[in-house]
C-alpha cells in the first residue's frame, strides 16, 4: 500500500507514501525551528498591536505561519484551525483573550510534539 506511488496535481512527478513522509519529517527538521520563531513574534505582534488593522495583519501572518507548519507535521492542525477561525470568523473577542487562547493553543501544541506525541 505505502509503495503505491502519489502523483503531485502540480507536476508530472511521482513519489511513494514512504518518501512523502520523509520528505515531510526533513523538511519539518529543518524548517520548524525558524517558523515557531516567528509564530511567537507574529503572535506578539498581534498583542501589541496599536490598531486593529495591524493586528489583522498580524493574525494573518500568524495564519501563514501555522499553515506551513501544519503542512508539515499534522500536530500543528488543530493551531492552524483555530488562527484560521480567529481571522476570518467575525469575533467580539478581545485582543488579549485571542493572545491568552493563541498562546494557550501553541503552549500546548508545543508540549504535545515535545513529549514524543509526533504524528508527522
Amino acid at each position: 500500500m505505502f509503495a503505491q506511488p502519489i502523483p503531485f496535481w502540480t507536476s508530472d512527478q511521482v513519489i511513494t507514501y514512504s518518501e512523502l513522509q520523509k520528505f515531510r519529517s526533513s523538511e519539518y527538521a529543518h524548517r520548524s525551528p525558524a517558523l515557531i520563531q516567528k509564530v511567537k513574534t507574529a503572535l506578539l505582534r498581534f498583542y501589541n498591536a496599536p490598531t486593529k488593522i495591524t493586528a489583522i495583519n498580524a493574525l494573518l501572518e500568524l495564519d501563514e505561519y501555522a499553515l506551513e507548519l501544519s503542512c508539515f507535521n499534522s500536530e500543528w492542525v488543530d493551531f492552524s484551525t483555530v488562527v484560521f477561525e480567529l481571522a476570518i470568523i467575525p469575533s467580539h473577542a478581545s485582543i488579549p483573550w485571542m493572545y491568552t487562547y493563541l498562546s494557550n493553543m501553541l503552549n500546548l501544541t508545543l508540549e504535545r510534539i515535545t513529549n514524543g506525541r509526533r504524528n508527522l
